[in-house]
């Protein structure tokens, strides 16, 4: 053993030499810093996954817990959809998952934290060319069924507030007027321009299967009926709003949050989908955006997760039209 020591130390020159039992002990204490210092490694990076409708305003927030906080571990916000941000979260591989829907019975028995991070309008959207601007869920329905496959197939109180498409801006307040039959109103009487009913096959746009936004549609507007396979299925929000904005005939629905100058949201059975309309119940197409973790996780996500629940981030949600109060409606 003595001998084994003398060659160890042999190896330095003469004058760097040191006694066997002093190099052991810089032998242990150099391997127990390298084991400390790979325990106490903070994240490199926080995954977020899920929600296509709740991954623009996530994205928003994480570039401000960026900017706020500079030596924290940046956020990697990734899509994919509900269903798949609950499984990336029971995989591991994102920290946090993204819903624009309830739970299912089998994601909740996974028994998962649950955090309500805000509330989000469905908005029924068409062209800006489309003169309409009610529809009734009834008639909604009907469309998505392929029940209804052309806009003169509507009810006569929306007809009845429609105005041309070739009507110039400034002509837009003009409302098209019948006059009973039997009072002396005739065909001859009418001006050449009348208006016309509008017309014409709807193209209908859905969003895909395992969508959240499809998820929270197909409870409060199908009620347990199937969305017609005519329809032209997209895979987020954006690609339905660039479809419709792109589409006279078209019809979609989106994150209220999303909705834009490019197309127009639309009034159901006369509520149309504002923020005072969702929180005093009376627009009904509101779904819950939810945010699930495991119980374990680190100090870095909960963090992240109390930034993302706190007044500055509420605040930058509701400015991006989102609800953050009143969740109980929600749950």
């Amino acid at each position: 053993m003595k001998k084994g020591f003398q060659q160890l130390t042999g190896v330095f020159p003469k004058p760097y030499r040191m006694a066997p039992a002093l190099l052991i002990y810089l032998i242990i204490m150099v391997l127990g810093m390298s084991g400390c210092s790979g325990d106490s490694q903070p994240a490199s990076s926080i995954t977020v996954a899920g929600s296509t409708s709740v991954q623009p305003f996530m994205d928003l927030l994480a570039e401000e817990y960026a900017r706020l906080y500079p030596d924290k571990p940046a956020v990697n916000v990734q899509g994919g959809g509900s269903s798949a941000g609950v499984r990336s979260v029971l995989t591991g591989a994102a920290s946090v998952g993204m819903l624009s829907r309830r739970l299912t019975s089998d994601e909740a028995a996974e028994n998962l934290n649950v955090i309500v991070m805000a509330q989000d309008a469905i908005a029924v959207i068409v062209n800006p060319q489309n003169p309409i601007t009610d529809i009734s869920l009834e008639d909604l329905c009907k469309i998505y069924t392929g029940e209804i496959t052309d806009w003169g197939q509507l009810s006569q109180v929306t007809q009845g507030t429609q105005v041309s498409t070739a009507d110039s801006p400034g002509n837009q307040d003009s409302q098209a007027t019948q006059e009973p039959a039997g009072q002396g109103s005739s065909e001859a009487e009418e001006p050449d321009n009348a208006e016309a009913p509008f017309q014409g096959r709807i193209h209908v746009i859905s969003r895909e299967e395992g969508s959240g936004t499809r998820g929270a549609f197909d409870e409060l507007v199908m009620g347990g009926q199937e969305v017609t396979p005519r329809s032209i299925f997209q895979d987020s929000n954006g690609a339905i709003r660039q479809t419709v904005a792109q589409d006279p005939m078209a019809i979609g629905y989106i994150s209220l949050g999303l909705v834009d100058d490019s197309v127009k949201p639309l009034a159901i059975s006369g509520v149309a989908p504002t923020v005072e309309n969702c929180r005093s119940g009376k627009y009904m197409l509101v779904r819950p955006f939810i945010l699930v973790f495991q119980h374990d996780v680190g100090p870095e996500v909960r963090d992240y997760l109390d930034f993302v629940t706190g007044p500055h981030s509420r605040e930058i949600l509701s400015g991006e039209g989102l609800i953050t109060d009143g969740e109980e409606a929600a749950r």
